[in-house]
Order: structure tokens, then C-alpha cells, then sequence
């Protein structure tokens, strides 16, 4: 049979989705990534290489600044120039992964990042990629998942020893109501952004260990077939849950772990920086990001049957139905057609089901 069916993937990925991961700050959504990142800059600001820093001229770049902090709760004239330029640039990052540059409420942007089927663009939300199933499927999303946070870190260390001046960066930033505005961050702090997005994810799109202060990963879920429709748990493993990705107060261990964890991470990133530790961002992986095989739901992921519970709360599912009964057929013939191209660019993957 085929991994996936062609009709119900083409639909799937033709139609709204929601935003898989925590959420960020929009009129209708709560600024959980932009809250745990300012949380962890906090701690560590005075430690990254910020002498040489140059702030862009002007004061666009301030009036958005000001309000993406105090989004937040960040008070900017709390901090000196360089530092709130920082922050501005690590805030837009954390939250590029989620938005590209669109907005929040453009689903059709929306669906395009959240139901990519390359893997790698999972791994970027640490979550499973279509070919990921079983143990296998696990350890190989963890795996990715590092890597993804290897490469910003990456390209965050190539641009901090550029000149000072070409150290900028042009993103977009999208503001309701405004639309699209061009900013200049720091690329060293927007790429940072990005690899704590990942990280951040790996905390409410898996089932972690409670009893080793949420460092184990012991099974990762799963986004663009639990949407598709094609999902076998068995497979593919758990389904994302939207109950594990709402900043309430049942996960609040969780981004409590998951805040300590990027503050960690900018840390590391600081000895790379430096040149004083090349491998500390791995080790800092090693300590938050690791795989450990050997728990099923049949022993509810080695007695973390609370989070289990949770995870299985508000599952994520297809949604087409509701979706087609809504939309005009012009509509839905433009979405098809593109998602057609799509997928012949792509080729259809099939495999026999175990």
C-alpha cells in the first residue's frame, strides 16, 4: 500500500493548519516562545560578545523593538542600547521558524511551513519527519533535531566574525493590522533565535522524563501525517498534541525545563563565539536533547502517564471535511493545483506499511 494516500495528503496540505509548536505573540495568541527566550536572555546578556556590535541608524528599528519587548513584559529603558537591540533580534528570530515573514493568520502561509514534508523542516519544530517511524523514527527526529540547532548555531558563529557592519541582517517582521515591515537584526542573535525555537519545540512536541528533570526525550510526535490522516501510532507515533503546546499551567514544568535549556544554550553558544569551546553547544544537546529508547505507551512512556495523558488531550487530526464544506470550489481548485505542484515536484513516496 502507499505510505501515504495521494488524495488525503494533497487535501491535507491544501487546507488550513494550525501553528505546531508553542505559540507566539499575535492578536489572538499567547507569546510563549518570546516569553521563555526573554527569560533566558536575561540571565545571560552581560555574558555574549556584544562590544562590537553596530546598531542600525534610525528609530524604526526602536519603535518595533519597543513593542515586540513589551509584548512580553520586557521594559526596554531597562537596557542599554546594544542590549535591546539584541533582544529585538533574538525575539524576531524565536519567532521566524513559526511565520517566515507572514502572518499568523495567512494559512495558507501557515499550512506551507507547518505541513512541509521535507523532514528537515519537521526537525525544525522537533518534530518527526514522514520517513521517522517506530524506535527508529525517535531517535532519528532527535538526531535531526540537533542538527537543525547546529546549523543556526552555525551560522550564527560564521556571522559573528564577519566586520561589525556586515553583521546585519534585512528580515521581515509581520505586525497585525500593519502588515510587513523591514528590519535589520543582528544575525548572530537571529540565528540563536531559531536554534531556541528548536530546542523549545523538543520540550511540548515530545513526552520527556519527569523523573530526570525533563532531559530524556522518550518519544517524539508527530505533525504532517496526523493531519494527512495517514497515521498509524504504532508507525508513526503519537500524533501533536495542541493541550502540550498551550502555555498553561499543566505544562508549566515543562517550560520552566524548557527556558532553563536556552539559556543554557546561549551560553554555550558564547564559548563557540569565543573560541574557548567548539563542542559546547553539543554537550549542552547531549544534556537536554537526548533519545533514550526503551519506553512504550505500555508502560506509559516509563511512568510518565501524566504527560501521556495530556498528549493524548486535543490531538491534532485532518480537518478537511469542515474545511472543504466552507471554502468556495474556485478556492479549492487553486489549492489543489498548487499543492499538485507541489507534489509532482516532489515525486510520491511509497512503501509498503510494516
Amino acid at each position: 500500500m502507499t505510505r501515504l494516500a495521494p488524495i488525503g495528503f494533497l487535501l491535507a496540505l491544501a487546507l488550513p493548519a494550525p501553528a505546531a509548536a508553542y505559540s507566539i505573540a499575535s492578536g489572538f495568541s499567547e507569546p510563549c516562545h518570546e516569553v521563555m527566550t526573554a527569560e533566558a536572555f536575561d540571565e545571560v546578556v552581560l555574558s555574549l560578545p556584544t562590544a562590537q556590535i553596530v546598531v542600525p541608524r534610525g528609530s524604526g528599528w526602536r519603535r518595533v523593538g519597543r513593542f515586540v519587548l513589551e509584548t512580553v513584559g520586557v521594559d526596554p529603558t531597562g537596557l542599554s542600547e546594544v542590549e535591546f537591540f539584541v533582544l529585538t533580534s533574538l525575539l524576531v528570530g524565536v519567532r521566524s521558524p513559526d511565520t517566515e515573514g507572514h502572518a499568523i493568520l495567512n494559512l495558507e502561509s501557515a499550512r506551507t511551513i507547518h505541513t512541509n514534508p521535507d523532514a528537515a523542516e519537521q526537525y525544525a519544530h522537533g518534530l518527526r519527519g514522514l520517513e521517522d517511524d517506530g524506535v527508529e523514527g525517535d531517535a532519528a527526529a532527535v538526531q535531526g533535531t540537533r542538527a537543525r540547532i547546529l546549523e543556526e548555531v552555525a551560522e550564527a558563529d560564521a556571522a559573528v566574525r564577519l566586520p561589525a557592519e556586515e553583521q546585519l541582517f534585512r528580515t521581515q517582521l509581520y505586525f497585525d493590522f500593519y502588515g510587513l515591515i523591514d528590519l535589520d537584526v543582528w544575525s548572530v542573535a537571529f540565528h540563536l533565535g531559531r536554534a531556541a525555537h528548536a530546542l523549545q519545540d523538543s520540550f511540548s512536541h515530545t513526552i520527556r522524563d519527569e523523573h530526570d528533570e525533563f532531559r530524556s526525550v522518550l518519544t517524539v510526535f508527530n505533525f504532517v501525517e496526523a493531519v494527512s490522516g495517514t497515521l498509524r501510532e504504532s508507525r508513526d507515533g503519537l500524533p501533536h498534541s495542541d493541550a502540550m503546546d498551550r502555555c498553561s499551567e499543566e505544562t508549566a514544568e515543562l517550560r520552566a525545563a524548557a527556558t532553563r535549556a536556552t539559556g543554557e544554550l546561549f551560553l554555550a553558544a558564547r564559548e563557540v563565539f569565543l573560541g574557548r569551546d567548539a563542542q559546547a553547544v553539543e554537550s549542552i544537546l547531549d544534556a537536554w536533547l537526548r533519545y533514550r529508547a526503551g519506553c512504550s505507551v505500555a508502560d506509559e512512556f516509563c511512568d510518565n502517564g501524566r504527560w501521556l495523558t495530556l498528549a493524548r488531550r486535543d490531538p491534532s487530526e485532518p480537518f478537511i471535511c469542515a474545511a472543504v464544506a466552507a471554502a468556495p470550489p474556485g478556492w479549492l481548485a487553486s489549492q489543489l493545483g498548487w499543492v499538485a505542484l507541489v507534489v509532482m515536484h516532489l515525486g510520491w513516496r511509497r512503501r509498503a506499511a510494516p
